[in-house]
């Protein structure tokens, strides 16, 4: 994809962590406790998955985990579940230092809004384990475009399709009407 060292490192990081946030959604779909903004169709269609399968989706080159810090730093966070926290605690740190690093890079491949790199940047260090336990804080990417997720877990074995892996690289449109022109127009290119 891109001939950077630094880019092929971050593409490797983010791969791992949607391994990982694959493995813990699965895990939290079959035990019906959490579905991170997913539809229930999607839902169903990832417990279906095998680990097979769920490697292979995890190999998109952008993180399918969003980091919502803007939601509220200053909340309570929830007590227990300490292996979601464990988990958002390396997403938020992983993402925290590739922002240092290489910020432009970090946006494109974990698909951070500025507010939200902003934040990671003047967290203190000490903020991070508190903030890993807020409520929401690590929801689905693209929850809101259920057929991207529906497209990637039934695309065949082997590499994901081009299409499919540069509609992920798109950055999110904010704008009112924008995203319902934009699926309704990668969903006729995927047909």
């Amino acid at each position: 994809m891109s001939k950077s060292p630094h880019a092929a490192v971050m593409i490797e990081q983010v791969q791992a962590l949607n391994r990982l946030f694959l493995a813990h959604l699965h895990e939290e779909l079959r035990a019906g406790s959490r579905s991170y903004g997913l539809t229930p169709p999607v839902g169903r269609a990832l417990v279906a998955l095998g680990s097979a399968e769920l490697d292979r989706v995890a190999g998109l080159p952008r993180a399918l985990f969003r980091l919502n810090l803007a939601s509220g730093v200053a909340a309570a966070p929830t007590p227990g579940a300490e292996g979601r926290r464990a988990l958002h605690l390396t997403l938020l740190l992983t993402a925290a230092q590739a922002s240092r690093q290489h910020p432009v890079l970090a946006r494109f491949f974990f698909g951070l809004d500025t507010e939200t790199q902003s934040l990671l940047g003047t967290l203190p260090l000490g903020e991070y384990l508190r903030v890993a336990g807020l409520p929401g804080l690590v929801t689905c990417a693209f929850a809101r475009r259920p057929f991207l997720w529906q497209a990637w877990l039934k695309a065949e074995s082997g590499l994901l399709p081009t299409e499919l892996v540069l509609l992920a690289l798109q950055p999110e449109v904010r704008a009112r009407g924008t995203a319902r022109v934009q699926q309704a127009g990668a969903a006729r290119s995927l047909a």
